[in-house]
């Protein structure tokens, strides 16, 4: 999944692909750019709804995805993970959640890559 959504709709102020809650991402090793400048423009929230993580690399992940409302569950402890929250949910009534797992043992570094005075959250542990 690494770029599939990477400047998607960067220059429209309507994009939205919709609900990411029934994606089955079970083997996906490599989350990285995924949302990156995702709907950077748009005029709207897009919610993604809940993605569930189990990838090694999330580097720049949802970076940039100002516009996002999403819930990472995340159940993979990601060795990659530079930049995965950086200017995320930037726009006013934007949000991310990051759940995570007893796996996820670098949570708290995961959530360092966040810009100050977003609207990134560290949510709760989730089995």
């Amino acid at each position: 999944m690494r770029s599939l959504f990477t400047s998607a709709g960067f220059k429209s102020t309507s994009w939205n692909i919709g609900s990411l809650s029934k994606w089955n991402t079970s083997k996906v090793t490599n989350m990285s750019y995924m949302l990156t400048n995702a709907g950077y423009n748009s005029s709207s929230i897009i919610d993604f709804g809940t993605l569930k993580v189990y990838a090694s690399d999330i580097s720049n992940g949802f970076a940039s995805c100002v516009s996002c409302k999403i819930t990472l569950n995340i159940y993979s402890n990601p060795t990659a993970y530079t930049d995965a929250l950086k200017f995320a949910a930037y726009k006013s009534g934007s949000k991310v959640t990051v759940n995570y797992s007893s796996a996820t043992t670098n949570i708290d570094n995961i959530m360092a890559t966040m810009t100050t005075g977003n609207n990134v959250v560290k949510g709760s542990l989730i089995s």
